[in-house]
């Protein structure tokens, strides 16, 4: 059955609510399919600093036909009151039949509604969700009435493997593709995908790792290959590594050293710098003590002239907090 696919493409999303984002959508989601009859499968959601994205899987190609039943006057009412009821459903008084009812017996009829294309129906559940989406914050920007956490650049939409073509707002001037971007340092070209697979692995050709779970373990794999190299313990943080996985699209971890004059310093005073002030990990020796070093994640490919680079600008930076 058809996929429904949504990507929000915007500038930098506050990492803190991402995670926030992603399960409100999926809400939004979910009461305005079954507020319009249409059923749908397993539904998945992914989030980084850029893209806010949806893809709903097993939705019909159009809501089901439904035949109800209408009540009308009660049996025995008037002529023309029964009259008036049928003319004005467009039907006859041959369609007439009578059922009791705890209030009593009444005329009835049925009515068939034929069901709507799903694609016709999507435009109007997505531009709803759009223009009513609630952030912590929001701001407006240029002529439009819209209010997004940040400016909001692109928003993709495919239905069964095709692009659905609207404009979300009519002061905004976006109308929806199915044509992203990938890394914005790394990446230039736009990139046209078909469906939710080809737009995974084409944004990974283009250094963006678009799921946050994968993105996490990548990271965790990083931070295992360094301690095991360097025979260092880290000091696991999960809400700072969330935080991280929320930050970058393309992790890179590169370690860092701290000055030895610095290691005098309260090991609370180095932890807050390195975590507050730096998104830094931090690492124990052997000894159980603060150690010399420091992890950050870099937002770009491996480059060893580039991540020294980094590296030494980081320990600049760190230098003078701790001065």
């Amino acid at each position: 059955m058809p996929e429904l696919f949504v990507e929000y493409l915007s500038e930098e999303i506050p990492s803190r609510m991402q995670k926030g984002a992603a399960i409100y959508l999926q809400k939004c989601f979910e009461l305005s399919l079954e507020e319009h009859k249409l059923s749908f499968g397993k539904i998945s959601t992914m989030f980084s600093s850029r893209r806010l994205v949806i893809n709903i899987e097993k939705i019909p190609l159009k809501q089901p036909n439904i035949i109800e039943e209408l009540r009308g006057p009660r049996f025995g009412a008037p002529k023309n009151a029964i009259q008036g009821f049928v003319k004005s459903k467009k039907m006859t008084t041959q369609d007439l039949f009578k059922k009791d009812t705890p209030k009593g017996l009444f005329w009835f009829l049925k009515i068939s509604n034929t069901g709507e294309n799903s694609k016709e129906i999507i435009p109007y559940i997505i531009k709803d969700i759009t223009m009513n989406f609630q952030w912590p914050k929001s701001q407006r920007w240029g002529l439009s009435k819209m209010k997004w956490v940040r400016p909001l650049k692109k928003v993709n939409v495919l239905f069964n493997d095709e692009p659905l073509i609207f404009k979300i707002d009519s002061d905004s001037n976006i109308i929806t593709s199915n044509k992203t971007f990938g890394h914005p340092l790394l990446s230039s070209r736009e990139i046209y995908f078909k469906n939710f697979s080809e737009y995974l692995s084409k944004l990974k050709k283009e250094y963006v790792i678009v799921d946050h779970i994968l993105r996490k373990k990548i990271i965790l794999n990083q931070i295992e290959k360094i301690t095991n190299k360097s025979k260092l313990n880290i000091l696991m943080d999960d809400n700072l590594i969330d935080e991280i996985v929320g930050i970058v699209e393309w992790p890179n971890l590169i370690l860092g050293e701290i000055e030895e004059r610095f290691m005098n310093l309260p090991d609370e005073v180095l932890l807050t710098v390195m975590k507050r002030h730096q998104k830094y990990f931090s690492f124990k020796g052997k000894g159980g003590s603060i150690a010399p070093f420091f992890a950050t994640i870099s937002n770009m490919k491996k480059n060893k002239k580039r991540d020294e680079t980094i590296r030494i600008g980081n320990q600049r930076v760190l230098r003078a907090r701790l001065e």
